[in-house]
């Protein structure tokens, strides 16, 4: 357990330093080369650096301490991948990592009775808090796919695994099928869209159907393409 603890706390740490703060750390860099030749600038250089650092460290023990390691079936999950001997490049690579924490957020906070509605801001709260509104991709579907008795309303999100590949959260949420919902479907990623991505998903006629639902079953996980 403590090799787990280490390593996720490693590769939170590196992901926070060098990815989600990682302009400070660029600037710092490019403000001490130019500090070669005006020896003023390199202050300016080191504090950014510093702060990079700090702010990795903190953000770094606040997510460690969201995450209890001997519970949640999502964290089980992440040690079996960290610790496992076929895990390759999918455990050393930090943006699995930060994909794993991520599904576990939304473990946590969706339940088995939660609605339409409180799904959707969970999800919601989750790409705001990383920043993937601007940089990653965001999907939305739904329709009738394989289980022709099922209506399925998923929201997906989809972010660069560092390899050229990509890696996607998703939520699907499972109706049984209506009259009304047979023929309906809907795709469409955000780029495609002139509103916001979650303004678009709730003025749905989708949404609109099965917002006062009963949800059959929820599903969530991490895929990497």
């Amino acid at each position: 357990m403590k090799s787990f603890k280490f390593k996720l706390t490693a590769s939170l740490f590196l992901s926070n330093f060098l990815i989600r703060l990682g302009f400070f750390l660029a600037a710092g860099i490019l403000l001490i080369v130019f500090g070669i030749g005006h020896p003023v600038l390199i202050p300016y250089g080191l504090a950014l650096i510093i702060f990079d650092l700090i702010v990795s460290v903190i953000e770094t023990v606040k997510m460690i301490r969201a995450i209890d390691v001997s519970e949640h079936p999502a964290v089980q999950d992440l040690k079996r991948a960290m610790d496992g001997k076929s895990s390759g490049s999918f455990v050393s690579n930090i943006h699995s990592t930060a994909g794993r924490v991520c599904e576990y957020y939304l473990k946590q906070r969706i339940g088995k009775d939660s609605d339409v509605s409180e799904c959707i801001k969970v999800f919601e709260d989750m790409c705001r808090s990383e920043d993937s509104i601007k940089e990653d991709m965001l999907l939305f579907e739904s329709g009738v796919y394989l289980d022709k008795d099922t209506y399925t309303f998923s929201l997906t999100r989809q972010y660069p695994n560092g390899e050229g590949e990509y890696f996607q959260i998703y939520m699907n949420l499972k109706f049984d099928i209506r009259d009304d919902l047979r023929l309906l479907r809907e795709s469409v990623w955000n780029e495609d869209m002139n509103i916001d991505f979650f303004e678009y998903v709730r003025k749905s006629e989708s949404y609109k159907l099965i917002k006062n639902l009963k949800i059959r079953d929820i599903e969530i996980g991490l895929d990497e393409t």
